[in-house]
């Protein structure tokens, strides 16, 4: 990861008894993480991490660069925010129909 076209930074926090992990990265642009996501190896890590993992969810905002760095309490409660609108399937990383997406 750290050697990825438009990152500028990371971290990890996982909870390995709720199997709960979170990354926390810093991109150029929306094109930069895009094109992180669908390469190697994060794709094959994705696809042999997935049967240990709960469902997925996935935030982007944007933040100045006096706002950096920011602590885990900051991410987790911009988290909590976020995620308190969103319906208990959506939580679960369901989409349309009940199902997981591919």
């Amino acid at each position: 990861m750290r050697r990825s076209d438009g990152l500028l930074g990371y971290s990890l926090d996982a909870d390995l008894t709720r199997r709960t992990f979170c990354t926390l990265s810093l991109w150029r642009d929306s094109d930069a993480v895009g094109a992180f996501v669908r390469s190697e190896p994060h794709t094959l890590l994705i696809a042999q991490t997935r049967p240990w993992m709960a469902g997925s969810t996935f935030l982007t905002w944007t933040v100045l660069g006096t706002q950096l760095p920011m602590n885990w309490e900051q991410v987790h409660e911009r988290f909590r925010a976020a995620t308190s609108a969103v319906s208990p399937a959506r939580r679960r990383g369901e989409g349309a129909g009940g199902r997981r997406p591919a």
